[in-house]
């Protein structure tokens, strides 16, 4: 396979302290990792292009990731799809990382030079038990898990530790983004009803076919 050239690259913004990566491939895995990112000063995101190699994302994927990222002044690195191509740069990219957490066992975790890095597992979504407990989740060394169920399951693979479900930490603490919130508010029309839709994404997502 050819490299691709004519990918549009942007400017990192590394925390030059970083031991931990949380690898990052949506926008809204961002979600999932905030309030476990804001109390670890020694990490940043990794923005994976190719965790779905050799399979290309969206061009706009990464801007949107990048818009995100910045606007929350988070610290970042990108793994651009083309990396994937070149080993040596891929273990110097990894070099610096102690421990690598993702939401799955795809992309970056799974290159050869990161076979020696201690691997967490940041679980997310609920009521998918058949695709949660699944067996590739031995290839990790521990696995944040929800409650004590998920936790007992999780165990038969590795170690599993419960620490709740952090993306509703604001919810609880009662700290909503406001301006977020009335961003959304000023679009809707009073007069009429509003339903909120949230599917999921690929293969148990419902809205090709509603």
């Amino acid at each position: 396979m050819e490299p691709i050239i004519n990918e549009k690259r942007y400017k990192d913004n590394p925390n030059p302290k970083a031991e931990i990566g949380l690898v990052i491939s949506y926008p809204f895995q961002y979600y999932v990792y905030k309030d476990i990112y804001k109390h670890l000063d020694k990490s940043e995101f990794i923005i994976d292009l190719g965790a779905f190699y050799p399979k290309v994302q969206p061009e706009e994927l990464v801007g949107n990731i990048v818009e995100l990222l910045r606007k929350n002044k988070a610290a970042y690195r990108i793994l651009y799809y083309s990396d994937y191509n070149f080993v040596g740069y891929l273990r110097e990219f990894f070099s610096k990382y102690k421990a690598l957490v993702c939401v799955w066992e795809r992309g970056c975790i799974r290159l050869n030079c990161n076979l020696n890095k201690i691997k967490i597992n940041l679980t997310y979504g609920a009521g998918k038990e058949l695709t949660q407990v699944r067996v590739h989740r031995k290839c990790h060394d521990l696995i944040l898990a929800y409650g004590n169920r998920d936790s007992k399951l999780f165990s038969m693979y590795t170690e599993a530790k419960v620490v709740g479900n952090p993306k509703f930490d604001d919810w609880f603490n009662n700290n909503l983004d406001k301006n977020f919130l009335e961003e959304i508010e000023s679009d809707l029309r009073k007069e009429k009803k509003t339903v909120l839709y949230l599917p999921t994404h690929g293969d148990l997502c419902s809205i090709d076919f509603l």
